[in-house]
């Protein structure tokens, strides 16, 4: 099998069901856009880059090492470790009121009065 490299465009278009489309697509590519529409279908959504990736590793009996639990299930799938993300806060810089200056009582400004009514 030569490789070769599909635009995402080609495959849309194979989903969609244009003949010429998907006369183009190799193995790999029907078999990913059968992934990509069986989840369109069925839920949950795969994404486009996944199914290609999936259908890669299916069509080579490859080991796909992801850190994507989400959208990648099955006995081929390693997952070597998970991040775990937090938020955490740290006020720097703060100015103590008593030598802040600038807080100084604010000084409203009004216009001078025209004797005409707001707009």
């Amino acid at each position: 099998m030569a490789l070769v490299l599909f635009d995402s465009n080609i495959l849309i278009d194979a989903l969609k069901g244009y003949e010429h489309a998907l006369q183009e697509l190799d193995a790999i590519m029907k078999q990913a856009a059968r992934i990509r529409g069986d989840s369109i279908r069925k839920g949950p959504k795969i994404a486009l880059p996944d199914a290609i990736i999936m259908a890669t590793a299916l069509s080579f009996n490859l080991k796909i090492i992801t850190r994507n639990k989400r959208d990648f299930k099955g006995p081929n799938i390693r997952i070597p470790y998970e991040l775990v993300t937090s938020t955490t806060v740290q006020v720097v810089n703060a100015i103590p009121p008593e030598k802040d200056q600038a807080a100084q009582p604010a000084k409203i400004m009004r216009k001078p009065s025209t004797g005409k009514p707001p707009r």
